[in-house]
Parts: structure tokens; sequence; C-alpha cells
């Protein structure tokens, strides 16, 4: 059995009981797996922990003790992300985009004029 069982990265509810084997554990929104540290003197599999998503995930705990074995269930709440986007700085890029192409408009336009019409004299008046 589990002599004890820290969550790293999160907090378990209720605390860690060697006889309680269903838990809660509540992670932040940037945890996409358990930091688990445990006595190491026994075999132990854990499976869901490979990434936790938004809501509720489920982890598994599996000890292997004196030919039994005990599961331990872990519940994690993990919190939504809320993408924050900030429409003036979108604005502001794009004023900045248009007057970038308003600026080298006609420096492009004259300087593709200008080879259109050198390659039109040397066509047409080329010494044959």
């Amino acid at each position: 059995m589990l002599e004890y069982l820290e969550i790293l990265n999160g907090s378990i509810t209720p605390q860690f009981n060697t006889n309680i084997f269903d838990y809660d554990v509540y992670v932040d929104d940037t945890v996409f797996f358990l930091d688990l540290k445990y006595n190491e003197n026994i075999d132990i599999v854990v499976y869901g922990n490979e990434y936790l998503t938004e809501g509720e995930s489920r982890v598994l705990i599996e000890v292997f003790y004196n030919n039994k074995v005990y599961s331990y269930n872990l519940i994690v709440h993990k919190p939504k992300t809320e993408t924050v986007f900030k429409t003036e700085q979108v604005i502001e890029n794009i004023s900045l985009k248009d007057q970038i192409i308003s600026d080298i408009k006609l420096p492009l336009i004259s300087s593709i004029c200008f080879v259109i019409i050198v390659i039109t004299f040397t066509i047409l008046f080329r010494k044959k």
C-alpha cells in the first residue's frame, strides 16, 4: 500500500490516507500531468496521467504490495482556460500594415512602369 502520496503541482482532497482510495485533485490550467511523489519501495503503475484535459480527468494509481493490488482513484479538476484577446492591438497592427502598404504603393508602381517602358523601348527600337 502507499505510505504517502503527494501531488507536487496540485492539491489533494481529502488529505492522503492509506485506507482512502478515492480523491479529488485540483490543478492550475497550466498543468498537463500530475507530478507525483510517493514511497519508492513498492511497485506502482499510473494510468491516465499523460495529458490532463480541461474539466475532469481520471488518474488511476495501482499499487502492487504483498501479492495484492490496491487502486487509488484520482479525479483531477482542471479549469478551462479563457483566451484573452486584445482588439486594440489588432486594430493598431492592421492600421500599421495599411500605412506600410500605402507608403510603398507609389514607388512600387513607378518602378514597375519604368521597367515596362524600358523593355518596350528596347523591343521597339533595337537595331536589327
